[in-house]
């Protein structure tokens, strides 16, 4: 539908419908009709499936909300760009639908909910689960306090929502049959069931070989596709419809054998035709409410087919179900109607009753594909996947280091600083460490160590030799570039050199790799006047690009100048004010609020004067001082105005203030795209173009210690404000996002949010990176770019490449890490067909090509990247594709993380056998913990070879023989753990994370020994509750025991299982958690039903009027040996939402 609203005075005064569907029609409005309107409007923008994400009600440079009807996207005048509300405190908002998005970041929120419970001691199993409002914030300030920092833990989150709703962008106009089931597959849509679960299969495959590698960035964009994928089946077949009440857990996993047998037949009639609601939208007309054939619901899965208006002459079989939505053009034949469950809203979803039923089966089964991941790498590969290291929100500590002959007093420098940061209580989340010389050296640069190894790490610096560099110009754009691509994104880097780049060519790939990750390159220059390869200009523009600093210090005092690497290495850091290429003088002013515990202020310069004032007048004295650079460092700063004032400097100056504080933001800039019907917003690739109406998303961390958030505001390199901007805020889960749009000016700028903490002082942060417009772009279109490549095969990256600006010849240039560049070709585009002449080329480890474009025309640029046979499964390649004018005064990129994954499709996990064990005969269970057993095993995998060995029991211990990433060969393993552990497990995975676990029990007889417990039962959430209960533990190994509970007053009981890993026996009161077993006590007290951990139910065998006994099998070790739990006085205290202390008789 086309909608033409016109406009006078600012008023929208009439409105015409242009569609295929209805009669084309005008209306005049007044203003009642025009509340209707907006109404209207409203509705004709809802998307139709679980929506990729959410739209802001983006609005023009100096139009306010009541001038301007919500949610038209003014600039492009043909979209109504609003989807789906998010969802609000305990569900969506509005109409109550949740998106992809919503099910995602529930579904990770939940997991971690859950593993904090299990992990951490002093967390009550249920509690983070159950906070009144579950989100990253509340969740990790609840485990580890108010200073807890969320923002690299959400952008992990956000860049895996991201990756799902972008599945939204990929459809093939024109369709061919093959195009349209493979579009089909990753929706479940056209009874493509097969299909989607081997689609789910191969994403899982390849995600697990990225994950197995590092590569995370590759790992969460096929996470995010996995789970939309997994979720639409909920949404899409008639799964719900079937009655089921627990997610379908085979499905996208290894070993599903009969997923075939469960599919309607072809010539099956699976749906009768329907209405789901009249053209108004009343949904008292729907008549899908039973439109599914009776014998198929009850039996068969079957899905909607979902035929897009541009798919051509492409029909659906009679008789079967189709989508339903308005954008579906199947569901006016036979059978018509629809089944999806997508929305609430009846009009774009036929079963729109069932949406809750489908969204909570959707996240719960994201959940346990979350688990899963978590099962095969293990909980500390787990929390980097999430960026929660050894800090929450820690950053990785890069040095980049010139390794030339001229360098030994730097190097000494270096190791003397790290030596200082490793040992303070701040240590980063790992360390990475890369060298770079001159191209006579082998190796010239790299490879890159990264590590969580601190001493190893200090044993490789201490290698660094001052050696080679036979002319002036060094490699450190290599240097730098590898740097960037293996340190955490946002981490600061410093780069020590005293010469300039030779292989200045990779400028602009840099500068792709800082604004992609964010990270502030540091240069701490020591080179001797006249500097060679133009070294201070280059490294100049790349730190002011980055938010850095350029030091130029002597050999002399590059020792004291390194005090800024531990300054911004230790901390949590947002920057307050940035200041680059200032004039000679200026006078500063900064507001510091109350969440910000300590300040960095650093000046650079020639002879700077400064002075660093605090809100009371007093004057801060200076932490390092040297010719060309002064550092402040203050804690517990008082809060307000503070102000840095620059007397004197030679030369233009630079100044970062930079506080450890809760609040901060990022940004991305967005454009609305997807298939029909499930429109979004999705970020761009690059910068942003000049005089292009450019939407902004904002996620402001920390939200809990603001008041309100007020300005955003365009600050140039001066710091002076360009224009400023009211962004309206989101809902729901989405609070924190702040939307808006604007015209980027042509200057370079950075972005300021203003606004005011909950003390009441103002706050303000500025983003890191330097934000440059450009009058070129590339577009990613509606293709699906695969980001996976099989050894010895080829794959491309398409891309179109625009130009909005003057005629002018552009150099498209690709480089990778890996060295997979194999072709790149760049195609002019005439009225849609390919036409005109690319000329390529290769230049050292580059390909490039040049082409010439006029205003408005495009060319489509295809890198070719292959992987030779030797590449190993999961080894990933960061490229860069930038296109850059004959002047260099404009420029564009694309970064893509491309991972080598198995051809082969391998779903049999490694072979485990327990060889040997030992027991632990005659030890009694109060001193099982005095005895140590060993169990023997031996593994191999026969497949695309075994990746990792671990135990998911952490008191046990594992020794084994080193392997290679991949290899065939066995492995023998010991595993040692005290004899309180009867049972021990060994877990194995292969590249692929195919999953076994072979375990070793002590058989019965063993740890016999009758222990009594008395539990004192402590009422919650308002239930009155109370009682005592007397628990005598007979046998530890068949788990005999028996049961005695005096003064309780209410009449129903629920005893509910154990904790996921370790298993613990305890009660609770009157709350329903997972599989419980309950029942109703009549006043003789007689029934007391009881369930025992994670590994299945505990029997009831017989009841008295006030004693259960009960028998079943130990699977973990006695109560006082359980991980967290608090022993004191031989009593064991743990919690449940409720209280249950166990002490000894």
């Amino acid at each position: 539908v086309k909608v033409n609203i016109s406009i006078l005075r600012n008023r929208a005064t009439s409105l015409s419908f242009e569609s295929e569907v209805v009669s084309n029609f005008r209306v005049q409005l007044n203003d009642t009709m025009l509340q209707a309107l907006l109404l209207c409007l409203a509705l004709i923008s809802r998307a139709a499936a679980f929506m990729p994400n959410q739209v802001f009600s983006f609005r023009p440079p100096g139009v306010h909300s009541s001038n301007v009807l919500p949610d038209v996207d003014i600039d492009a005048g043909y979209k109504v760009d609003d989807f789906y509300p998010v969802e609000a405190e305990d569900g969506p908002l509005d109409d109550g639908s949740w998106t992809h998005k919503d099910i995602v970041k529930r579904a990770c929120l939940n997991t971690f909910a859950r593993y904090f419970e299990e992990t951490l001691p002093g967390i009550a199993p249920g509690s983070l689960q159950t906070l009144p409002r579950l989100t990253p914030t509340n969740l990790l300030r609840a485990v580890f306090g108010p200073t807890a920092s969320t923002s690299k833990f959400e952008r992990a989150i956000e860049q895996i929502e991201i990756a799902a709703a972008k599945m939204d962008l990929w459809y093939e106009k024109n369709a061919t049959i093959n195009e349209a089931a493979n579009v089909a597959r990753a929706h479940f849509d056209d009874e493509q069931f097969q299909l989607g679960h081997d689609y789910l299969l191969q994403l899982r495959r390849q995600m697990f070989a990225a994950l197995q590698q590092g590569a995370t960035t590759a790992a969460r964009d096929l996470a995010g596709r996995y789970m939309l994928t997994l979720q639409d089946f909920y949404a899409h077949s008639n799964y719900v419809e079937m009655g089921r009440m627990e997610p379908l857990k085979e499905l996208g996993k290894p070993g599903m054998k009969d997923f075939l047998n469960k599919v309607a037949g072809k010539a099956t009639t699976t749906c009768s035709d329907c209405v789901s609601s009249d053209a108004a939208g009343d949904c008292s007309r729907n008549s899908c409410i039973n439109n599914a054939n009776p014998s198929v619901q009850n039996s068969r899965l079957t899905s909607g087919y979902f035929i897009y208006p541009t798919d051509g002459n492409r029909q659906k079989p009679i008789g079967k179900c189709s989508h339903g939505d308005p954008t579906d053009r199947s569901r006016v034949s036979s059978a018509s109607g629809g089944i999806n469950k997508s929305t609430r809203n009846c009009r774009k979803s036929p079963h729109y009753f069932l949406h809750e039923n489908a969204s909570q089966l959707a996240i719960k089964a994201t959940e346990i594909f979350l688990t899963g991941i978590r099962d095969v790498i293990g909980d500390d590969q787990f929390l980097q996947f999430f960026d929660l290291g050894v800090q929450i929100g820690g950053s990785s500590l890069c040095f980049v280091v010139d390794q030339s002959g001229s360098m030994k007093d730097d190097i000494n420098a270096v190791r003397a600083r790290v030596k200082q940061i490793v040992q303070s209580s701040n240590k980063p989340y790992n360390y990475v460490l890369v060298q770079f010389n001159d191209d006579d050296k082998t190796p010239a640069y790299g490879p890159p160590i990264v590590t969580q190894d601190a001493q190893f790490f200090i044993s490789q610096v201490e290698a660094l030799n001052a050696d080679g560099g036979g002319d002036c110009p060094e490699l450190a754009m290599h240097g730098l570039q590898l740097a960037l691509i293996n340190c955490l994104s946002g981490s600061p880097i410093y780069l020590f050199t005293d010469a300039g780049p030779k292989d200045y060519y990779l400028e602009q790939a840099v500068y792709s790799l800082i604004d992609s990750t964010r990270s502030q390159v540091n240069v701490f220059f020591t080179g001797s006047p006249p500097p060679c390869g133009n070294a201070p200009n280059l490294f100049n523009n790349i730190v002011a690009r980055s938010g850095g600093q350029f030091l130029d210090v002597t050999k002399s005092t590059v020792s004291a100048a390194t005090a800024l690497t531990q300054a911004t290495a230790e901390a949590t850091q947002g920057t307050v004010l940035s200041v680059i290429k200032a004039l000679n003088k200026g006078n500063y002013m900064f507001t510091v609020d109350c969440t910000v515990s300590a300040l960095t202020v650093s000046v650079g310069g020639n002879n700077p004067v400064v002075q660093v004032f605090q809100p009371d007048g007093s004057a801060v004295p200076h932490s390092v001082l040297l010719t060309n650079f002064i550092l402040f460092n203050v804690t517990s700063p008082i809060f307000g105005q503070w102000r840095v004032i620059c007397s004197f400097s030679s030369s233009p100056h630079s100044i970062v203030v930079k506080a450890s504080s809760n609040i901060g933001f990022s940004h991305n800039f967005v454009f609305v795209g997807g298939r029909p019907g499930h429109l979004g917003v999705f970020p761009i690739t690059g910068q942003p173009v000049i005089g292009k109406l450019t939407k902004l998303v904002l996620t402001v961390d920390g939200l809990e210690d603001v008041s309100s958030v007020g300005n955003v505001v365009l600050i140039d390199s001066n710091g002076t404000d360009i224009d400023s901007y009211v962004a309206e805020q989101g809902n729901g889960y989405s609070t924190n996002l702040f939307g808006l749009a604007f015209f980027p000016p042509q200057k370079p700028f950075r972005i300021q949010v203003q606004g005011t903490d909950r003390c009441g002082y103002n706050f303000s942060r500025v983003s890191v990176t330097e934000i440059k417009s450009q009058t070129i772009e590339f577009i990613t279109g509606n293709n699906n770019v695969d980001n996976v490549v099989e050894p010895g095969s080829f794959t491309n990256a398409t891309f179109i490449l625009h130009n909005s600006g003057e005629t002018d010849t552009f150099t498209v240039v690709y480089s990778d890490d890996q060295g997979f560049g194999e072709d790149l070709t760049v195609v002019l585009i005439n009225d849609g067909d390919a036409g005109g002449v690319s000329r390529t080329g290769r230049a050292a480890d580059r390909l490039l090509a040049s082409i010439v474009l006029e205003q408005n025309q495009s060319a489509l640029v295809t890198a070719t990247v292959h992987a030779p046979d030797e590449a190993t499964i999961g080894q990933a390649t960061t490229a860069t594709i930038t296109a850059t004018n004959q002047k260099g005064s404009t420029f564009n990129y694309v970064v893509l993380q491309i991972v080598v994954t198995p051809e082969e499709q391998d779903e049999l996990p490694p072979v485990c056998q327990i060889t040997d064990y030992s027991l632990c005969t005659g030890v009694t269970a109060l001193h099982c913990g005095e005895y140590t057993r060993n169990v023997t095993a031996r593994i191999q995998d026969t497949g695309v070879g075994l990746q990792s060995v671990r135990s998911g029991q952490r008191a046990v211990m594992l020794d084994y023989t080193k392997f290679d990433s991949g290899t065939n060969q066995t492995v023998q393993v010991i595993a040692s753990a005290s004899c309180c552990y009867l049972n021990i497990d060994i877990q194995s995975s292969d590249v692929v994370g195919n999953l076994q676990t072979c375990s070793s029990i002590i058989p019965p007889g063993v740890l016999n020994e009758a222990i009594t417990l008395r539990a004192l039962l402590i009422p919650v959430k308002g239930s009155t509750a109370a009682g005592v209960a007397s628990v005598t533990v007979r046998n530890w190994d068949t788990l005999s025991f028996s049961v005695n509970v005096t003064h309780v007053t209410p009449t129903t009981f629920q005893l509910a299982r154990g904790l996921e890993d370790d298993d613990v026996l305890f009660t609770e009161m009157g709350f329903n958690y997972g599989n419980v077993l309950s029942g109703s006590r009549p006043a003789d007290g007689s029934h007391l039903p009881i369930i025992y951990g994670r590994k299945g139910l505990v029997r009831v065998q017989s009841r008295t009027n006030s004693v259960a006994e009960l028998t079943g099998h130990l699977v973990s070790p006695p109560l006082r040996q359980f991980p967290g739990v608090a022993i004191t006085d031989q009593c064991l205290m743990f919690h449940f939402m409720c209280v249950f202390v166990m002490c000894r008789l």
